[in-house]
């Protein structure tokens, strides 16, 4: 193992969560699980289309169909998902199973997936053999090598195509950037090389798959028109599940507030959960008491956090929240479960982790936990030095000081109390004007001056807020209301891992640099650094979504360790023992994971929304009922 390089791209909002590509050369299996040879000579048959209750079904979202800005939106995964199988759909616990290209995704158990002592990963891709494209023609593995040239979606090396190489009997062999993610595996689609060729256009390059709206498709309907602000897609006649809506138009309605209308209306049969916000819940719920619109909602990817700095660093700020007692006195102060039925109205699921209660490597077991105790609170800040001698209500610092976290030196409070005034514990909150973090900020200000503290709140614009110069990727704030997005590999390197992490010479466990000989690191010792601190700076080229600067060592270790592991029993052991961790120390304090509303007409059935995956994941089983029960299949 060498160099298993984690994310530091800057992921802060959900938009796309973008896969890993594969590439080749690995181990050549003895036998293939499930595949058999390539180029059956049975001759694929259409399957017809069912007789249509209405003439198409109409998806809106608010989203834009240009192919230049669909790779890295929602509805370009949507159309994704129509038009070519994915090679692995996730359900409950955001855990993936193969449904689509694969018959089994890589794992150790079948010797299909293996580190190589330079970090990449090597996996054995077995491609379904009953796969047509809906002009008729056969799926081969040559399709499958031809996607796998499209360029990343992400500029993140993570993602990048080492090498691809085909295999009998329907086979890939790839190899995987070090850094791949669970469950390693393609997310770009095949192309049809009887229709592209060996080679992708330019076109392609620049837009990727969208570029080939118009061609044939291996998913269950196909593109048959396009115009501005619609997609007119019919059912592919030899997909292996016949869809049982023959006809389905993509319509994009740019303005968000017009989609609940539309709904009513008629212009639209589903709303995409990408388009309704915060903004649209009531005329959502409204819609739905009316009961000609069937809402759905459920704990989606994206949560909503108080960053706090932990490591003030370089610009001279009071390091009001290095004591983790007062990240902890601000956690027991929060009424966030009140906040979140104010702002979402019971829609939305309250986080007690950075991960959700749903999520495979999810526990709380041993974890802290925080409900509404102003007493405690009071208390730790008094602990912590932080006390309100003369009486107006604000706390001010007469502490001594402390060291901070992984041998990063002290800290103090110090200067004022010499000129007979102390610091007072008035933290600047910074945020972005929007309707869902202002209620946010101002029940932050009304329930810490409860406990003393005289929070302040700043108003950013989104760009000056996140430029690479700012006051997040620099870390030039006291906190800070953020967002991120979880994946069905957690990772947690990212957004917490505070130092740089190697691998022991002597024992081969994962240590920190001070725990090594100088010798050691001496350029002809080579000695293996397994990942490097996320806390944005000038060493890392302030990249990184540790922007906390959270560095809590045993903390740093697990969940480098999880990265290592393959198996799920292992990660969540690791990933168990870190949240312990981060529940204690509170490095930010989570608040809630947004709700997914979508909405349908009430005689579009069959949906089965998921936490991860896009809502029409499972659209050839959609279907229409004229009586709007919804009973059957169901």
């Amino acid at each position: 193992m060498s160099n298993i390089k984690y994310q530091i791209s800057n992921i802060l909002f959900c938009g796309v969560i973008v896969g890993m590509l594969l590439a080749s050369c690995g181990p050549t299996p003895t036998s293939s699980p499930t595949a058999t040879s390539e180029g059956s000579t049975a001759e694929p048959s259409p399957t017809a289309s069912p007789t249509p209750y209405k003439p198409e079904l109409v998806i809106c979202s608010s989203s834009r169909l240009d192919p230049a800005v669909l790779s890295t939106s929602y509805l370009g995964r949507v159309i994704g998902q129509m038009l070519w199988p994915p090679a692995a759909v996730y359900g409950e616990g955001y855990t993936a199973e193969a449904d689509g290209l694969l018959t089994i995704l890589p794992n150790e158990a079948d010797d299909t997936l293996r580190r190589n002592e330079d970090g990449s990963l090597s996996v054995i891709l077995y491609y379904r053999t009953d796969l047509v494209w809906s002009d008729g023609e056969p799926f081969k593995t040559a399709d499958a090598l031809l996607g796998l040239q499209l360029p990343p979606a992400s500029s993140d090396p993570a993602f990048d195509v080492l090498e691809a190489q085909e295999g009998d009997a329907m086979v890939v062999f790839a190899t995987l950037a070090p850094g791949a993610e669970y469950p390693y595996v393609p997310p770009v689609p095949p192309l049809p090389t009887h229709v592209v060729g060996k080679e992708l256009s330019p076109e392609a390059q620049s837009y990727g798959p969208y570029a080939y709206l118009s061609g044939p498709s291996l998913g269950p309907y196909f593109v048959a028109e396009q115009s501005g602000d619609s997609l007119l897609l019919q059912a592919n006649p030899y997909y292996t599940l016949a869809p049982l809506i023959s006809t389905v138009r993509l319509r994009s309605i740019p303005e968000p507030a017009q989609l609940m209308p539309e709904l009513e209306s008629g212009g639209c049969d589903v709303v995409l959960d990408d388009s309704l916000s915060h903004d649209q819940l009531e005329a959502w719920a409204v819609a739905g008491a009316g009961g000609a619109v069937r809402g759905y909602y459920q704990p989606g990817p994206v949560w909503d956090y108080v960053a706090f700095n932990t490591y003030p660093g370089l610009f001279g700020r009071t390091p009001y929240f290095v004591d983790p007692r007062v990240r902890q006195a601000v956690a027991y102060a929060f009424d966030c479960p009140a906040l979140a039925e104010q702002l979402w109205q019971g829609t939305a699921s309250v986080a007690d982790s950075w991960l959700p209660a749903d999520h495979w490597a999810y526990s709380n077991a041993g974890s802290t936990q925080y409900a509404v105790d102003l007493g405690t609170a009071a208390s730790l800040l008094e602990q912590a030095g932080w006390i309100d001698r003369d009486g107006d209500g604000v706390r001010e610092y007469h502490g001594e000081g402390g060291e901070y976290s992984c041998q990063r030196g002290e800290w103090t409070i110090a200067g004022a109390e010499e000129e007979g005034e102390a610091v007072a514990l008035a933290p600047v909150l910074l945020t972005t004007a929007d309707a869902l973090r202002a209620p946010i900020a101002e029940k932050l200000r009304s329930d810490l001056a409860q406990i003393g503290v005289d929070l302040k709140v700043q108003t950013l614009e989104p760009a000056a807020m996140f430029a690479d110069d700012g006051p997040i990727v620099r870390r030039d704030f006291d906190m800070a209301l953020l967002a991120a997005a979880t994946r069905p590999d957690p990772i947690g390197i990212n957004l917490w891992l505070g130092e740089d992490v190697f691998l022991h010479p002597i024992n081969k466990e994962p240590v920190h640099r001070w725990e090594l000989e100088d010798r050691w690191l001496k350029p002809d010792q080579m000695v293996e650094r397994l990942a490097v601190s996320n806390v944005p700076s000038a060493e890392n080229d302030y990249r990184g979504q540790n922007y906390s600067g959270w560095c809590n060592e045993q903390a740093d270790l697990a969940v480098v360790q999880a990265n290592l592991a393959f198996d799920f029993v292992t990660r969540q052991g690791f990933y168990a023992g870190q949240q312990v961790l981060f529940t204690s120390d509170v490095p930010v304090l989570p608040l809630f994971y947004r709700p997914r509303l979508a909405a349908t007409a009430s005689y579009v059935c069959g949906l089965k929304p998921g936490p991860y995956d896009v809502l029409t994941w499972n659209i050839a089983e959609w279907y229409f009922d004229p009586d709007k029960t919804c009973e059957v299949n169901e």
